[in-house]
């Protein structure tokens, strides 16, 4: 009797939070390893620790500059295209590109560690632009939670729970996400930092395929009752950056901002 509850509470209620969990995850595990590549390859380029790390820097800004345009783009057509047709779509592309961009970085990694091609740094421009296509965090969190209120649009009252399990999914998978990364890169290396999140990032994308439906902010719009809904704002946490100190610490900043849908808060 208690595990069909426990089953019928798990189908109910846990979603989206896995899906969460693994990209978190992911994210929060080649923040480091990332940034020590990109020092090691400067560092055998000019021999000089200082400059290589000023160097680094300076990369790490123009990438992040680079795919924070791109992902600016893609929101401005994943919005309004997720209000017409749904949320999972849009979720789908953002994980498919985030694991697209990881797996490609690894490869890059890959083929210089081990000499079979020489790569230069500007070809890891190639993961900044596929994450930047595929709108990064800004777009992830954009579905997510554009999804979890789209959810709890019929039963109002679920809100505040739906929103709380979320927020906890991230925080979960921020803290597995540092603690993991750590003990692979010392135990096995960089390398498998990137197989693990392209793995995490391909399971991610299968369980949102099969599990999450595809909800469409207008059909519940017009369900509702009292057509003219007030728009709630849900504040809650965006993205998740990872920038190079001189000691090689991986600072996050979670930002909280207002999100108004067109329907279903």
């Amino acid at each position: 009797m208690w595990q069909r509850k426990l089953q019928n509470l798990l189908s109910e209620w846990i979603i989206v939070e896995p899906i969460i969990i693994l990209y978190i995850l992911s994210n929060a595990m080649v923040g480091i390893p990332t940034q020590n590549i990109y020092l090691a390859k400067f560092t055998n380029n000019t021999g000089c620790l200082e400059e290589a790390e000023k160097l680094t820097d300076s990369f790490i800004r123009d990438t992040t500059i680079l795919y924070a345009g791109l992902s600016a783009l893609v929101m401005l057509v994943m919005g309004p295209l997720s209000d017409k047709y749904g949320r999972k779509y849009g979720l789908l592309w953002s994980v498919a590109f985030t694991g697209l961009s990881n797996t490609v970085f690894g490869g890059l990694y890959f083929l210089d560690q081990r000499e079979i091609l020489h790569i230069d740094i500007s070809y890891y421009y190639i993961p900044a632009v596929l994450l930047g296509l595929g709108g990064a965090n800004y777009a992830f969190f954009l579905q997510i939670f554009s999804y979890v209120g789209d959810l709890s649009s019929a039963k109002p009252e679920t809100r505040l729970r739906r929103f709380t399990l979320s927020e906890t999914a991230i925080g979960f998978g921020v803290i597995s996400g540092y603690c993991l990364g750590s003990i692979v890169v010392q135990e096995l290396g960089d390398l498998y930092i990137f197989i693990i999140c392209g793995s995490s990032n391909v399971v991610a994308f299968v369980y949102g395929l099969l599990r999450v439906k595809n909800i469409i902010p207008d059909v519940i719009g017009n369900n509702n009752e009292n057509e003219k809904v007030q728009h709630n704002q849900v504040c809650h946490f965006s993205l998740i950056l990872f920038s190079l100190e001189e000691s090689s610490e991986s600072i996050q900043r979670i930002s909280c901002y207002t999100v108004s849908p067109k329907r279903g808060f």
